[in-house]
């Protein structure tokens, strides 16, 4: 087993005599079938392979900030019932407006904000179970018991607080009646509604976004900007080279911290490259820009984007109208689109809901972000609205 985060204690296993509860210090600790047996009814995110390609490039590490902690929960023959990603954090980095400055608010409070314990993937703000169970097991219990040892293992490690980032409404709404705080969250989605063609979804759209739509698809055409595509064995390590430092400039550009690491592409690559759709913007013989996104089942997710030059309308091409197109003719259900970006909903992406459940230890400051987060449930509320309203078809509903 790896080394500890300095001043922690494992997790309590003495809540339920019939579970044992143990904290694995990185994925190589834990089977890759017995993860992913667990992970069958999740996504591409919450497997083995991926969680690893973060740890194993050290992408994610206690040098950076996340140590992980990853909770498996075993049968008393040893036998794994349930896992879950987590992590010990000193920093709110890559949690893309999950939690909102709240240790500026916790200076007023006994203690440290950080560290704080973190069920998530890391730098991935997808959806999903973050309990993971294996078959023919009751995930209420699990989860449970899931909470105990989480709140136990934060009691007595002196971390302030629990987040469970991205969960499943399911999970949300279960946790919410075990003590923690429920909080709602949009995402934007692209759905496929049977469109022969991408011809046909503009149609959809009001004449006026229909039309700039076209002119910005017929700029780029006209700049020589051609798109190859890239995907499974075609992927090959020459391209992970061509496509980081694309994705490296937009990090540049906005001043964020650059948190992925090369290997964690290569990583990926060899682990998963039957997931994983590449699409480069090439001018002449030179790739000027691209977008990687990862497949996992009826979903494209759209997730790395950058380019080496700014070229007027390339990232709409490359990043939506591209994959709008791909997802069109190979009969793709839906393009997620992340958070945030009036330029997304403009091209199609309506409105999903996401969640997530924070517990904190100490209870006014509990009760604090409760009340916040009861105003933030009507904002979200406000703000779906305010979105559809500016969708652009011509008759729209939020997704599910």
């Amino acid at each position: 087993m790896g080394k500890r985060p300095a001043g922690t204690r494992p997790a309590d296993s003495s809540r339920k005599p019939h579970y044992r509860v143990r904290v694995a210090r990185r994925m190589a600790d834990v089977g890759p079938q017995e993860w992913d047996r667990c992970a069958a009814h999740g996504n591409v995110f919450v497997t083995h392979a991926y969680l690893s390609a973060l740890e194993d490039s050290r992408s994610v590490g206690p040098e950076t900030g996340y140590a992980p902690c990853h909770f498996v929960i075993e049968e008393p023959d040893g036998t794994v019932a349930a896992v879950a990603p987590a992590y010990v954090k000193e920093h709110s980095e890559g949690e893309y407006g999950t939690d909102k400055g709240w240790d500026r608010h916790h200076a007023d409070f006994p203690g440290a904000y950080y560290p704080k314990l973190q069920f998530e993937v890391p730098l991935t703000p997808i959806g999903g179970p973050r309990l993971l169970t294996g078959p023919d097991t009751d995930k209420a219990t699990l989860l449970k018991i899931l909470f105990a040892a989480a709140s136990g293992f934060a009691e007595r490690n002196t971390l302030s607080s629990v987040h469970v980032n991205y969960a499943s409404k399911a999970e949300v709404e279960a946790l919410e009646q075990l003590g923690a705080i429920a909080d709602p969250d949009i995402q934007l989605l692209w759905s496929n509604d049977g469109y022969d063609s991408f011809d046909a979804f503009v149609r959809t759209l009001r004449a006026k976004r229909r039309n700039t739509i076209l002119r910005e698809r017929a700029e780029i055409t006209g700049q020589g900007i051609a798109f190859d595509h890239v995907t499974g064995g075609s992927l090959e390590a020459g391209h992970m080279d061509r496509f980081y430092p694309f994705y490296r400039s937009t990090n540049r550009r906005y001043g964020a911290k650059l948190l992925l690491r090369p290997e964690f592409f290569h990583d990926l690559r060899a682990r998963l490259a039957d997931r994983l759709h590449l699409i480069l913007a090439r001018r002449g013989a030179d790739h000027v820009g691209g977008t990687l996104l990862v497949r996992d089942g009826d979903t494209l997710y759209a997730r790395y984007w950058g380019c080496s030059e700014e070229i007027k309308f390339l990232h709409f091409e490359a990043v939506y109208y591209q994959a709008i197109d791909y997802a069109i003719r190979h009969g793709i259900a839906h393009i997620h689109g992340g958070s945030g970006g009036p330029h997304k909903i403009s091209r199609g992406f309506l409105p999903m809901a996401v969640q997530h459940a924070h517990w904190f230890r100490d209870k006014r400051f509990h009760r604090l972000i409760e009340q916040g987060l009861k105003t933030k449930t009507k904002t979200i509320a406000r703000q779906t609205d305010a979105i559809m309203r500016r969708a652009p078809f011509v008759r729209a509903t939020p997704r599910a």
